[in-house]
């Protein structure tokens, strides 16, 4: 904690240092260290080992506590070596093992301090090895309980009533409380971590390890399958289950988020009043699922305490659907867990992506499709429908009171949600191949149904129309509706259409459609990159680490068509860290030349078409 809020504009100093850190070879740099004796082990950031190209030596699985937490994270890092050097006489050093991780804190821990001030009361032998400047360089090293006494070189000296005077192998540091009387207003600090930057992190890295295997299974997908299917039953021609629970007990941690939800709810109404058309689209979808049956009205006595906030999406590139109503299961108040902390995820049973990918690529006549609603086709067992609440106006009217409603379905936004889907799809596809063994089209279930979107092909237009009827006619024995059928071939187009196929038309769709984060135009039957989001938001003046990363995040690349172009941002991006560029530092020069030429270049990312077909004419 960096704390600025006592009274008498006192300002609390942690123990910090710059110091120098090499590794194996004479490279060195410059870092500011964290004395932590609250760490049983030592970090240091995974962008410092990149640089310092420290080698793991093992890897270490460890619980990570955090505050006011009981339940323990597990993660499994990495060991590295190195060497953590003084910049002062006798320019001692220790060797450490550290754990690499890639951030040690997310807070601006400094203290806004002129450097006069704390000379005045400092001895004048004293060599501090740090100043408490604000400044964009992050913490690189934290020194934990496991070396941070071997760094101590003396005695700690009292220089005012709660601030003292720490001797170390790297020089002086200061702990504690110091007056600061240049600030004379009251300062509270509040620092709020946003998973922006991690999950435009995750967009930009995860794909390179699309092709590697999951490291520790937790059980083989037939085993999964096989508990799934002893959950599952058929109530009124509908599959059914409940919610996956982590454990029996574990409803009892859901808190009473009620009063969280009703000013979500409050701050929707506010964007009602503001636009009468997002209220009426909004309206309309609410209508639709209580004629449906997806939704209902429940009553106070149902109300076990947990409600569901929700929002719009709207999605204009849609040809169908173009608001989405999505449900926070992750909200809480206070301490309490939220719905979503109470459910298992469950495995991941959805294809490779790559795999579906390649396997659409192989087939001359090529055809996709998706469920319509798919998560609203799964009921949810009656005793656990009360956890899926929901405020909206009683009857859908708007001059009517707020009341409670609650989900017949499974619904979009909830932890298991996913999983439950790809369960229910796949134990459906295998009861079916007991009862109506056709390989091909239940292979093509099995293995080319993406979430709710089919994408697959054949050499022969009959084989296209048999392989997409079996699927309309499988998936719809589950109550679902196999929909939106496009294709590249207008022979199989004109055979749908004279079927009464649900066909996705040229007129709706630009003759361009979404695959897979890729875009297929099916006139030409080429593929290319999706750069509608990208082109939109693009600023190539605003030279900072965080828009580099913002940018860098929204080219979606699964095939590596654009490999050369995207590993130049990478590159960039690796070099603003290796710089220690904060993330709203502007910068300069030549990094400054390359990002605006990379920019430049994206738009002619537009003019890139890849035959879909691997054997074109």
């Amino acid at each position: 904690m960096n704390s600025q809020d006592k009274p008498g504009n006192f300002v609390t100093l942690l123990q910090t240092a710059k110091v120098e850190i090499q590794g194996n070879g004479s490279q060195k740099v410059m870092a500011r260290l964290l004395f932590d004796s609250g760490s049983q082990k030592s970090f240091v950031r995974s962008d410092l080992k990149q640089a310092l190209k420290l080698k793991t030596i093992r890897k270490e699985k460890l619980l990570i506590y955090t505050f006011s937490k009981r339940q323990p994270k597990e993660k499994i890092y990495e060991v590295v070596a190195l060497k953590i050097n003084s910049q002062f006489p006798p320019y001692q050093s220790i060797n450490i093992e550290a754990q690499a991780s890639d951030e040690i804190t997310g807070a601006d821990i400094y203290a806004n301090i002129n450097p006069r001030l704390i000379q005045s009361i400092l001895p004048a032998s004293c060599l501090i090895s740090y100043s408490y400047e604000k400044t964009n360089l992050q913490f690189q090293i934290l020194l934990g309980a496991d070396y941070l006494y071997n760094a101590m070189s003396g005695e700690a000296r009292k220089i005012q009533k709660n601030l003292y005077l720490q001797p170390t192998l790297f020089g002086d540091t200061l702990i504690g409380q110091i007056f600061n009387p240049e600030d004379m207003k009251q300062m509270c600090a509040l620092h709020v971590s946003s998973n922006a930057i991690q999950n435009d992190l995750k967009s930009l890295w995860e794909i390179d390890s699309l092709l590697m295997p999951n490291e520790s299974p937790e059980m083989k997908p037939s085993d999964t399958l096989c508990n799934f299917g002893k959950e599952l039953t058929i109530t009124n021609n509908r599959y059914e289950c409940p919610l996956q629970w982590k454990s029996p007990k574990v409803r009892e941690t859901l808190g009473n988020n009620f009063e969280v939800a009703k000013k979500r709810f409050a701050n929707l109404e506010k964007r009602f009043n503001h636009d009468e058309s997002l209220f009426d689209r909004y309206n309309a979808v609410m209508k639709e699922q209580i004629q449906a049956g997806i939704i209902e009205m429940c009553s106070d006595e149902c109300f076990i305490g947990y409600v569901m906030p929700h929002r719009e999406v709207l999605r204009d590139s849609s040809s169908s659907t173009k608001i989405r109503i999505v449900y926070d299961a992750s909200s809480k108040s206070g301490t309490n867990a939220s719905l979503n902390e109470c459910r298992v995820s469950g495995e991941n049973l959805n294809p490779n992506l790559i795999d579906v990918i390649l396997k659409f690529r192989e087939h001359k006549i090529a055809f996709c499709g998706d469920i319509a609603r798919a998560f609203l086709q799964i009921e949810v067992t009656k005793s656990d429908r009360n956890y899926l609440c929901f405020l909206y106006y009683k009857n859908c009217d708007k001059t009517l009171p707020v009341t409670m409603y609650h989900f017949n379905r499974h619904c979009f936004g909830v932890t298991c949600s996913p999983f439950v889907l790809a369960a229910t799809i796949k134990t459906h596809i295998k009861k079916y191949k007991e009862k109506h063994p056709l390989a091909s089209s239940n292979e093509m279930l099995n293995e080319s149904l993406y979430v709710d979107d089919l994408f697959y092909g054949s050499s022969t237009i009959q084989d296209a129309f048999t392989l997409s009827s079996d699927a309309v006619s499988i998936l719809k024995d589950a109550n679902m509706n196999m929909r939106k059928f496009y294709t590249n071939s207008k022979e199989l187009k004109n055979v749908w259409l004279n079927s009464n196929s649900d066909i996705e038309t040229n007129e709706h769709s630009d003759n361009h459609l979404k695959v897979l984060g890729l875009v297929w135009n099916n006139l030409d039957d080429t593929l290319g990159i999706d750069l509608h989001s990208l082109l939109s938001n693009l600023n190539e003046n605003e030279c900072t680490k965080r828009n580099v990363l913002h940018t860098a995040a929204k080219l979606f690349d699964p095939s590596g068509f654009i490999s050369p172009f995207l590993i130049r941002i990478k590159c960039l991006l690796k070099e603003l860290w290796q710089l220690g560029i904060g993330w709203d530092e502007v910068f300069t020069g030549q990094i400054k030349e390359n990002f605006q030429n990379w920019c430049k270049e994206i738009k002619d990312l537009q003019n890139l078409k890849i035959p879909r077909y691997y054997f074109p004419d």
